[in-house]
């Protein structure tokens, strides 16, 4: 706790050593603590924090770290849950922040309690080795130095029930169940602020995955801050093409417009731009 400053966190959970800094939630504001200074750094999204979080539960808060994709993951109960239900995501070499959720098997949605984290280390078998034509006393290294280790942190996070679940970035099946993913852009203000628009594309831009084969993806679009929607569109990613684009005809009006996509494959999305005259056709950069 900062004496002077009475800045504190309502869980020592929420604590995350960055290297150099730690990353904390103070219950108003989310710092950032070299050992001298502390920074707030929720500017833009506390407020949007606090609206949300049920305080009454925030003791239950925790955090975890992904450290190769750089980015610190608050944990925290919103609304009227007691347990935790919503993920609050700082990439701390950008300063891009976004918020996630979890749903099981039965599109239920999860609540997560706990976090650990390990990486997974493994050696050949002995059945690796003699099936590659030498034998064990052949080898100039020891058995030990043959070990191998992931080179991602896998995150395991407990839910409210007692269940485990694995989160790590090669993961696209669960139980050889397809995970369906999808994420919501924030309001863009298109022509002037505050001006009515008309809405006629969306040109995405993608990289296919190499975890996965090709497949399709949904989108839809909503010009009146998420309380309508049009209906989805679904974007085939067909051909040989690692990298594509597509483009998603509209025709509607608004002042903002914002994005939902839904896709069960892994995807790079490179970027997207939206447009006021369509052109109507797709473009693949092997055709």
């Amino acid at each position: 706790k900062n004496i002077i400053r009475e800045i504190g966190t309502p869980s020592i959970r929420t604590v995350a050593n960055i290297g150099l800094y730690h990353i904390f939630f103070s219950g108003s504001e989310i710092y950032q603590f070299d050992g001298h200074n502390c920074n707030a750094i929720g500017t833009g999204n506390i407020k949007y924090i606090m609206a949300n979080i049920n305080k009454s539960f925030s003791h239950r808060s925790f955090s975890f770290t992904l450290p190769e994709q750089d980015l610190y993951c608050l944990a925290i109960p919103t609304a009227d849950s007691e347990y935790c239900n919503l993920i609050v995501v700082y990439n701390y070499k950008t300063g891009s922040w976004t918020y996630w959720s979890f749903n099981d098997l039965d599109n239920a949605l999860l609540y997560p309690m706990s976090t650990g984290n390990f990486t997974r280390s493994y050696a050949p078998s002995w059945d690796d080795l003699t099936t590659a034509g030498y034998q064990a006393d052949q080898m100039e290294h020891r058995w030990t130095d043959l070990k191998a280790s992931d080179n991602f942190t896998r995150i395991v996070l407990g839910d409210r029930y007692g269940y485990l679940y694995e989160y790590h970035p090669d993961y696209y099946l669960d139980v050889d169940n397809v995970i369906t993913s999808s994420f919501v852009t924030k309001d863009y203000d298109l022509n002037r602020q505050g001006m009515d628009f008309r809405l006629l594309e969306l040109i995405l831009q993608l990289q296919e995955s190499e975890y996965a084969p090709a497949a399709t993806i949904r989108v839809r679009a909503s010009v009146d801050f998420g309380r309508n929607w049009t209906a989805w569109n679904t974007v085939p990613l067909d051909g040989l093409a690692a990298y594509m684009e597509k483009k998603v005809h509209y025709n509607a009006m608004g002042k903002q417009v914002r994005f939902e996509f839904s896709f069960t494959n892994p995807l790079v999305f490179e970027s997207f731009k939206v447009g006021f005259a369509a052109q109507y056709k797709s473009l693949k950069f092997d055709e």
